[in-house]
């Protein structure tokens, strides 16, 4: 399973999200009374970073051949003792390294938390996180069971030199979106 803030994620809506985090933590499985049945062979928790009211942030920048680019930034504003926003971007970006063109990532992924916090004694972290993934994606061959019964994985060669992946033809364009919230409030003391 895989669990971004305290929400569980589909594994098809998990990019995006790897980016400014403050923690990680890998469970091993099962898992399924904590997280359910997608659990069994264990959960991946990600906490993103929380607001601070410090006004701190970083930018990093990344470059390098088949002119791949890699860019994030996260900021934290202080609105007041209590009340604090972060927002990060992350961009990724890379030519293909093979003939056929395809796995080449162009994607892009923001996010924006607001924390209040007007006691130790409860706290609300709300947060929203977007993840656009475009270009050319690394293609699975599989056959068609129907034209050849006797051999399912058999591909009719197409394309350049046999190749049965046109990479001209394969595209993707992913978004996912994910809202939610982490409430904290302590009703007794030890």
């Amino acid at each position: 399973a895989f669990i971004y803030n305290g929400i569980i994620v589909q594994r098809y809506g998990t990019f995006g999200l790897t980016f400014d985090l403050d923690s990680v933590q890998s469970i091993a499985g099962p898992q399924g009374t904590l997280y359910g049945g997608s659990a069994a062979g264990g959960a991946i928790n990600l906490f993103s970073a929380k607001p601070k009211t410090n006004g701190s942030g970083y930018a990093n920048l990344e470059v390098g051949n088949l002119n791949a680019l890699h860019a994030s930034v996260a900021q934290n504003v202080s609105l007041s003792d209590t009340l604090s926003v972060r927002g990060a971007v992350d961009y990724n970006r890379r030519d293909s390294y093979n003939s056929a063109g395809t796995f080449r990532p162009n994607e892009i992924s923001g996010r924006a938390a607001l924390l209040f916090k007007p006691s130790s004694d409860f706290s609300a972290h709300v947060f929203y996180s977007h993840g656009s993934s475009k270009g050319r994606p690394s293609s699975t061959v599989f056959g068609n069971p129907l034209v050849f019964p006797d051999d399912p994985y058999r591909v009719q060669a197409t394309g350049t030199n046999g190749n049965p992946i046109r990479g001209e033809n394969t595209r993707q364009n992913n978004r996912n979106d994910l809202i939610g919230a982490n409430i904290e409030l302590n009703v007794g003391k030890n």
